[in-house]
């Protein structure tokens, strides 16, 4: 055999160098072919048959959207009744208007706790914590008392729609002022000052099933209420106008002025508690559904019921 000579090479170079330059026999060169060990499908050149609609399945697919079944209009909420939606908003409106109360009087506590700084301050020095614990309070209060009253106007006019909304359809008088007049008459300055008594009043009038051909009158807790929201109006607008005067007097002064600012809010508060309450009773319906989950406690002015023995019950068993 000829690899002697073959091995004699290799044993002489290295083994990359070898492996690099080594060149195979051509007569013992091999050629090699990959076929498929499965034979190709004969390819079919045949024309597309007739469409025979969308694609069947033995069973419902898995795949895809989750299954929904839509709501049958039977299921769907009602719309809120105008009965819902002023209790609804009653429900929003007195909590808030005490809470108004609460931090207008801690407002004013709070400026009379300056007040008294302001007018003892020409004898004696105070420290610089007192002076800044008062101002804290001032400041703090004051912007509560700011949010709590915005947001109370909101929610008053808001109730003040409902209620109109509710006196319609309950007694089928219309209103004599549109909502978008009455809401006009709630933003325009100046004209606040008389429209909120004016549909107060009205609606007051439809509440009590007054004849519709007489005169609205304001009765004495709306008439109470129409003036302190005037005159809780007016105050901080002279309020304001009197910070313009730098002199001692009248910073003592405009203090008083946010005191008797401060207590009109919470009288105003108090008294809007209670006209929301007085005509949300008259506008609920007297068919006794409202009083469900009341318990009577007592009734004045009813006679006396009949006595029966003791030992008897009321079947006379």
């Amino acid at each position: 055999m000829e690899s002697a000579p073959f091995a004699d090479s290799m044993e002489s170079a290295p083994l990359l160098s070898r492996l690099l330059s080594m060149q195979p026999d051509p007569q013992w060169s091999v050629e090699w072919v990959a076929s498929s060990p499965v034979p190709p499908a004969p390819v079919k050149n045949a024309a597309p048959g007739p469409y025979t609609g969308p694609p069947r399945y033995p069973a419902v697919p898995r795949w895809g959207f989750p299954f929904y079944k839509p709501l049958s209009l039977a299921a769907m909420p009602e719309p809120a009744t105008p009965l819902q939606r002023m209790w609804a908003m009653t429900g929003l409106v007195i909590p808030n208007m005490w809470l108004l109360a609460a931090c207008s009087l801690a407002l004013a506590a709070a400026e009379v706790w300056r007040y008294l700084l302001v007018i003892t301050g020409d004898d004696r020095a105070f420290s610089a914590a007192l002076v800044n614990t008062s101002d804290a309070l001032v400041i703090s209060a004051g912007v509560v008392s700011l949010l709590l009253s915005l947001v109370g106007t909101c929610f008053g006019a808001l109730w003040l729609l409902r209620a109109r909304d509710q006196a319609e359809d309950r007694y089928g008088v219309r209103n004599p002022r549109s909502n978008r007049q009455a809401l006009l008459g709630l933003l325009i300055p100046g004209l606040n000052l008389v429209r909120p008594g004016q549909l107060l009043t009205e609606l007051e009038h439809i509440a009590i099933e007054a004849p519709t051909d007489k005169r609205p009158r304001p009765s004495r807790l709306v008439l109470s209420w129409w003036i302190a929201w005037a005159i809780g109006l007016l105050l901080p607008a002279v309020t304001l106008a009197w910070n313009y005067f730098d002199s001692p007097q009248a910073m003592a002064d405009g203090i008083l002025l946010h005191i008797l600012t401060d207590i009109a809010a919470a009288v105003v508060a108090v008294l809007t508690v209670q006209v929301v309450r007085r005509l949300t009773a008259l506008l609920m319906p007297s068919d006794g559904s409202i009083l469900a989950g009341v318990r009577v406690i007592a009734v004045n002015d009813a006679p006396a019921p009949p006595l029966r023995p003791a030992g008897k019950s009321p079947n006379g068993r």
